[in-house]
């Protein structure tokens, strides 16, 4: 296996303590793209934008409601990061992730009811 020579390097490069960062910082990719960056660039006021220490917080609140998460799933909104975010983000911020938690809860049942009805075609 390739990777792992590479990933090797790319540790003894970087050291540990800069590689765990490294490695968090690919793990929550996709909460940093699929959910905070489309919260600021679709959902949120260019004056709302959420500010780099409420993305991390945010980016921990999401990754830790979705722990079996993998790249080919999609990352939830659970009311639970809802609560959670009451206390870090202003109120248009959180209703902006809000609006976003319905949409991709929305979106989750569309692709469960299109793979159900292909499976069942099938």
């Amino acid at each position: 296996m390739a990777a792992a020579p590479i990933e090797a390097n790319i540790q003894s490069l970087l050291g540990d303590d800069q590689y765990a960062t490294y490695k968090y910082f690919q793990e929550t990719l996709p909460i940093r793209i699929g959910i905070v960056l489309t919260l600021n660039v679709q959902y949120l006021p260019t004056d709302s934008a959420i500010s780099p220490v409420q993305t991390e917080q945010l980016i921990s609140m999401i990754r830790d409601a979705n722990p079996a998460n993998d790249s080919q799933s999609q990352i939830l909104i659970p009311d639970s990061v809802l609560q959670q975010a009451q206390a870090l983000l202003s109120p248009t911020q959180l209703a902006a992730l809000a609006q976003m938690a319905e949409q991709h809860a929305a979106d989750a049942k569309a692709i469960e009811a299109a793979v159900a009805a292909y499976n069942s075609n099938g």
